[in-house]
């Protein structure tokens, strides 16, 4: 007769590290990063802290993997163009794009707290850059370089994501409680595209 075993399944595993990651996302979201302790992430998830640690092995372990998920779901997001799409049309559409994650409750309070944990964490900081913002400025270099804009496309486009933060990034990062609209990151995505595209000749 044999006997099942008692291991959890891969799949198993990796739903329930899942599910941790979620609720630690979550809980970011609504505490801020600095806020997230081992013990309120197990709770929410129903989980017990000796299932974080041997998945994640500690706290800063648990941001970073909560970054790979959030940087993995986040580039799946890019939205396409059109095929007749002018350069200023694209680069509005990918500042749309950057705008809306950057401004997210989590994506801001990740922020905060990677500016304020740099000398004590540097690996969380290393992270942070490696994966949302190289990324985030790979896919807008991308867009230069398909339309052959002049230049070092790598420096236009660090240059257009920090034209597109301005005012509004820097208020919602030093102001918490302010939630920008749909309407305010349009206008601020149109109004950098267009600036953008003079610069380059093409507006």
């Amino acid at each position: 007769m044999r006997v099942a075993s008692s291991a959890p399944s891969p799949h198993r595993g990796q739903a329930r590290r899942d599910a941790i990651l979620v609720a630690a996302t979550e809980l970011i979201a609504e505490r801020g990063a600095a806020q997230l302790s081992m013990s309120a992430v197990a709770r929410r998830a129903k989980a017990s802290k000796e299932t974080l640690y041997r998945h994640f092995g500690d706290r800063t372990g648990l941001l970073v993997a909560a970054l790979e998920r959030f940087a993995a779901n986040a580039l799946g997001t890019v939205p396409p163009g059109a095929p007749d799409e002018s350069l200023e049309e694209g680069l509005q559409r990918m500042g749309r794009w950057y705008l809306e994650l950057a401004l997210r409750p989590e994506v801001l309070s990740f922020t905060r707290f990677v500016a304020g944990s740099a000398e004590e964490s540097p690996a969380l900081g290393r992270a942070f850059t490696t994966l949302v913002t190289d990324p985030m400025v790979g896919a807008v270099r991308e867009l230069l370089s398909a339309y052959g804009s002049p230049g070092d496309a790598a420096a236009l486009a660090e240059a257009y994501l920090g034209l597109l933060q301005g005012k509004l990034w820097n208020r919602a990062l030093l102001e918490p409680e302010l939630r920008p609209t749909a309407a305010a990151i349009e206008a601020q995505a149109m109004r950098g595209a267009r600036l953008m595209a003079r610069a380059l000749g093409e507006g």
